[in-house]
């Protein structure tokens, strides 16, 4: 998921960025987890998504949506801050 995905996303920022990102992200944890998980993530995104969407238009969420939902199930700590989010939420658009 991550070379398919993640990968193109990443080729556009300088070397140093890229090799923080593979270093922290571009590990197989990450990937056995988002296929793991991939059922759940997927119907919290449907069940968040619907919120501005009209009849018969594809499901999309905007930021506010995404930050409702780490707000509700108290995602934030010291090493997961509010800004995060942001950087979060345009990689979860490539991974979905």
């Amino acid at each position: 998921m991550i070379l398919v995905y993640c990968l193109p996303y990443m080729s556009q920022f300088d070397s140093h960025q890229k090799e923080e990102w593979r270093n922290r992200y571009f590990i197989d944890q990450c990937d056995v987890v988002c296929e793991k998980y991939k059922q759940a993530i997927d119907y919290v995104y449907t069940n968040n998504s619907q919120k501005k969407v009209k009849p018969g238009e594809a499901l999309f969420m905007f930021l506010d949506e995404y930050k409702d939902i780490c707000n509700n199930i108290n995602l934030y700590n010291d090493n997961f801050v509010e800004r995060e989010i942001n950087l979060t939420f345009c990689l979860s658009i490539f991974l979905g």
